[in-house]
C-alpha cells in the first residue's frame, strides 16, 4: 500500500513536471526541454518499478504478462540527458547533434541487448524469473547495475564539476539578458549522486529484487520532491528564471542626474536598512523590487553611475558585514565559514575570494594579522 502511494504521488509530480519544463516559454527553453525529458525519463523508470512490483509481490498474472526490464533501459539515459541540459544552458545557441546522442546513448546497448533477450523468452520462464525463491538478481542483473552506477556518476560527477565552476560568481551563469542561479542544480546534483550511493551500497549489501522495488521507488521519490519543493518556494530553478539585464544593455540607457540622486538615495537606505546582500539568493530583481526601481534602470545605475557590476556590488556589503564579525569579541566563537554564511556568502571558498578582492586579505589572514 505504501509502494502505491508513493508511486502515485511521485508519478503525479513527474508529470506535472515535465508538461511544466517542456511548455513554459523561457530564453533557455531548449535546455528546460532536456531537463523536462529527464524527469520525464523518472516517471517511465517509477512506472516500470511499479509494474514490477504489481508483477512479483501481488503475483498478478496481467502484469506479469506485461513487465519487460525497461528501467535497465531508462536509466542508462539519466546521465547523458542532464549533461545535454547542462550543455545547453552554458552554451545557448549551441544545439544536440544526432551524432551526439548517438555516442552518448552506447553505453545503453547492454541494457537494449538485455530487454530483447527477455522479450525471447516463454511466458513461463519469464514467470519462473520473477518468481524465483527470496528474488535474487540475476548475473545479468547486477552486470547491468554495475555499468548504470559507474556511467551515471561519471555523468554526475562531470555536471558537479562544470556548475561549480561558477562558485565565484555565487552560481550565477549569465545568458544574453537573463540570469540564472544555479546553486540548486549543484544541490540537486550532490542530492542525486548520494542517492545512487547509498542505493548502490545496500543492493551490495541486500541484493534482491525486493530491494529494487522498495528502495528504488522511495529514492525517486527523493529528488522529485526536492525539485518540486524548491520550484515551489526558491525562485532560481529554471522554472522561475531570475531575470538580470546585463552591462551592455544597462549603458545604452541615460539617467538624468536627479534621478541618479534619487536611486542612489533608495538604494543606500535599502542595503543599509534592510539587508538583502545577507541572503544568499539576493538578485538584481530583489533589490529592484525592494528600492522599487526597475532592473533596467538598476543595472544601469550600479554599471554606469556607480562603476560596478552587481556581484562586486553585494559582495563589497557582504565583505563589510563580514569584517565587523570578524572585529566583533563576540562573534569569535563562530567558525571563518560561519561568519561568511552570516554575511551571506554561499561558500568559503566565495567568501575568501570576495573578502581578498576588497581587503586585500582572506578573512583567515586578517585574523591572523590582527592576532
Amino acid at each position: 500500500m505504501i509502494i502505491t502511494g508513493v508511486c502515485f504521488t511521485t508519478e503525479f509530480l513527474l508529470v506535472l513536471i515535465t508538461l511544466f519544463l517542456w511548455l513554459r516559454d523561457s530564453s533557455i527553453k531548449k535546455a528546460n526541454r532536456f531537463l523536462g525529458l529527464f524527469f520525464l525519463l523518472l516517471g517511465m523508470l517509477n512506472l516500470s518499478l511499479f509494474i514490477l512490483y504489481l508483477a512479483w509481490i501481488r503475483n498478478i498474472y496481467f502484469f506479469i504478462f506485461c513487465y519487460f526490464p525497461l528501467e535497465h533501459l531508462v536509466v542508462m539515459f539519466l546521465g547523458p540527458v542532464l549533461y545535454f541540459y547542462l550543455l545547453l544552458l552554458f552554451n545557448p545557441a549551441c544545439g544536440v547533434t544526432p551524432r551526439q546522442m548517438i555516442v552518448h546513448a552506447l553505453p545503453a546497448l547492454p541494457a537494449l541487448a538485455y530487454v530483447l533477450y527477455y522479450t525471447t523468452l516463454p511466458l513461463r520462464v519469464r514467470i519462473g524469473l520473477l518468481a524465483n525463491v527470496g528474488g535474487v538478481q540475476s548475473w545479468m542483473d547486477r552486470i547491468l547495475n554495475a555499468i548504470f552506477f559507474i556511467q551515471s556518476l561519471s555523468y554526475l560527477r562531470f555536471c558537479f564539476l562544470k556548475v561549480n565552476t561558477l562558485r565565484a560568481t555565487d552560481y550565477n551563469l549569465q545568458t544574453k539578458a537573463y540570469e540564472y542561479n544555479l546553486g540548486w542544480l549543484r544541490e540537486f546534483l550532490l542530492l542525486v549522486m548520494a542517492v545512487i550511493f547509498v542505493y548502490m551500497l545496500i543492493g551490495l549489501v541486500i541484493n534482491t529484487i525486493y530491494v529494487v522495488i522498495y528502495l528504488g521507488t522511495c529514492m525517486i521519490a527523493v529528488p522529485v520532491l526536492y525539485f518540486f519543493i524548491r520550484s515551489l518556494l526558491i525562485t532560481g530553478l529554471s522554472m522561475q528564471d531570475v531575470i538580470r539585464f546585463p552591462e551592455q544593455i544597462g549603458r545604452g540607457l541615460k539617467l538624468d542626474n536627479d534621478l541618479v540622486a534619487d536611486y542612489s538615495l533608495r538604494l543606500e537606505d535599502t542595503m543599509e536598512n534592510k539587508k538583502p546582500y545577507l541572503r544568499q539568493d539576493c538578485s538584481l530583481k530583489t533589490i529592484a523590487d525592494l528600492t522599487n526601481i526597475s532592473t533596467h534602470h538598476l543595472s544601469n545605475l550600479l554599471n554606469v553611475h556607480l562603476g560596478k557590476n552587481f556581484n562586486d556590488f553585494i559582495n563589497e556589503y557582504r565583505c563589510r558585514h563580514a569584517f565587523l564579525l570578524l572585529g566583533d569579541i563576540a562573534s569569535h566563537r563562530l567558525t571563518v565559514e560561519a561568519i561568511g554564511i552570516q554575511s551571506g556568502f554561499s561558500s568559503r571558498g566565495n567568501f575568501h575570494s570576495a573578502f581578498k578582492k576588497v581587503y586585500g586579505n582572506t578573512p583567515s589572514g586578517y585574523l591572523t594579522d590582527r592576532s
